[in-house]
């Protein structure tokens, strides 16, 4: 039997009894992945429908906090939200501190009711199909944008910043690249996951973002690696050809990752932030406190107003200190346990979704090293989709050793 599958059968009861608040998660989190680009009313609407079917759900749980415990890695991120709550008594501005705890504690229950609900192979097919559709529309509005000459330096879409669309298509397109080599899927559903991923790449790479592009590069090299090593000479000509046909705006920003002179503006940030860190370098400033105080350690002659530092690993240290950064790599490690102990399993040798699941999680942490897009909350909650996602793989695993030593 499918490994996938083998905790259907014995789950249908319990579906059956629990299937009205179920589908209230399901359908306001499909709303709030779906419309956050664009529809922001829809977005929290989604997010209230779901959180009103998950109190319910959770409810009916006769051991909560056990469950609660037994989700992947809900201690790491618990823990670190724990810690965020606590670093609010002496943020140095609370009404900052509240807004960007916040960020963590809405992202942290999406986390559970994603994974919740995301507890067949269909369930967890059907949201991933339905949200690549909607990434394939934004890529195409990208697309018809840049072509028209509606947009001409920098592809935004329906996003009001570059960098949050191409945070949102690097957690997406490298899925959709998965389930298009996924030989158990049809050819029709396959056609359409490639063309998803065509138009999201190239839109990725007129988004200009060069993080995103470095988190894709690496993440692809690792992708290839997975899924069949001779790939990796492909990767190789196709490297080559965006170098060979890309425009020379493309070519000049591409050569601008390894210019000190032109990342001057990201050292001074990084300056600034690492200096914050540094007056409190065990608990930090409090959460939320890199945005206020930033301008009383920029550099001289540097922008004084920063949204964010640029490098989640930084701001984690300016603000929690090294405490905060030590759950960060717990976190980290325990993310990347997980999905080692995946790869050795057969059944995941050529899975598509995990494979691009993989692809997508060492984009996204190569690019936070550069960008700090993760703090949009509609970002937040297509990283904790993709988390979930892997939480899925892992709770698989973990059901099918407690059958086999069961038996």
């Amino acid at each position: 039997m499918n490994l996938l599958t083998i905790t259907e059968k014995t789950t249908t009861t319990n579906h059956k009894k629990s299937f009205k608040p179920k589908l209230l998660i399901k359908l306001g989190l499909l709303l709030a992945l779906i419309f956050y680009p664009a529809f922001n009313g829809l977005h929290y609407l989604g997010l209230f429908i779901s959180l009103i079917g998950w109190s319910v759900e959770l409810k009916k749980k006769e051991h909560r906090l056990n469950y609660l415990l037994n989700i992947p890695f809900i201690k790491q991120l618990s823990t670190i939200l724990i810690f965020s709550t606590f670093s609010l008594l002496y943020a140095t501005h609370f009404d900052y501190g509240i807004r960007y705890w916040s960020m963590i504690f809405q992202a942290l229950i999406s986390y559970i009711m994603l994974y919740e609900i995301l507890d067949t192979e269909k369930t967890l097919m059907l949201f991933h199909k339905i949200t690549l559709f909607g990434s394939f529309i934004i890529s195409a509005i990208a697309l018809y944008e840049y072509i028209t000459g509606i947009t001409t330096r920098r592809a935004v879409s329906v996003f009001s910043n570059p960098n949050h669309l191409a945070t949102y298509l690097l957690l997406l397109a490298p899925i959709a690249l998965g389930l298009a080599t996924d030989k158990n899927l049809s050819n029709f559903a396959r056609g359409f996951f490639l063309l998803t991923s065509i138009t999201g790449f190239i839109t990725l790479i007129l988004t200009m973002t060069r993080g995103a592009w470095i988190g894709i590069a690496i993440g692809s090299i690792i992708f290839a690696f997975l899924k069949d090593k001779r790939s990796l000479i492909l990767v190789l000509i196709i490297i080559i050809a965006i170098t060979s046909f890309a425009s020379e705006e493309v070519i000049t920003r591409a050569t601008s990752i390894v210019s000190l002179e032109s990342n001057t503006n990201r050292l001074e940030i990084w300056q600034g932030t690492f200096d914050i860190g540094y007056e409190q370098p065990i608990l930090g400033q409090g959460i939320g406190s890199f945005r206020p105080l930033y301008p009383d350690y920029a550099p001289k002659g540097a922008t004084k107003f920063r949204h964010h530092s640029h490098n989640l690993l930084l701001q984690t240290f300016a603000e929690l200190g090294l405490v905060g950064l030590s759950l960060l790599f717990w976190f980290v490690f325990s993310l990347l346990q997980g999905l080692f102990q995946l790869t050795k399993k057969d059944t995941f040798k050529n899975n598509g979704l995990f494979l691009g699941s993989i692809f997508s999680i060492t984009a996204l942490n190569f690019h936070l090293l550069f960008d700090l897009t993760i703090h949009h909350r509609g970002i937040a909650l297509t990283t904790a989709f993709l988390l979930a996602t892997i939480g899925f793989f892992i709770s698989k695993i973990r059901e099918t050793e407690v059958d086999v030593s069961s038996n």
